[in-house]
């Protein structure tokens, strides 16, 4: 039951989280960066319980990673337009 109860609280804390960096950030960059638990969910996966990814979940790592640099690259505000 104490496992519940953390799992909840550290849910809204996160959630909470998520909003105000929502709220504060660029929403490009906000939510590029909030794919990012996928990543981190499957490399815990793989240290804490010995669970090899597949392939298709590589794959799919990777396209996350390459489209959150995309993102941020080519929506900079620093790009020059001339």
């Amino acid at each position: 039951m104490p496992y519940i109860i953390g799992f909840g609280v550290l849910g809204s804390l996160g959630q909470l989280c998520m909003t105000r960096a929502y709220g504060l950030g660029k929403a490009l960059t906000t939510s590029a960066l909030s794919y990012t638990t996928v990543i981190f969910s499957a490399l815990l996966s793989w240290l804490l319980l010995n669970d090899t990814p597949a392939l298709s979940s590589v794959l799919g790592i990777v396209l996350i990673i390459v489209g959150g640099v995309m993102s941020m690259v080519f929506n900079s505000d620093t790009r020059r337009t001339s």
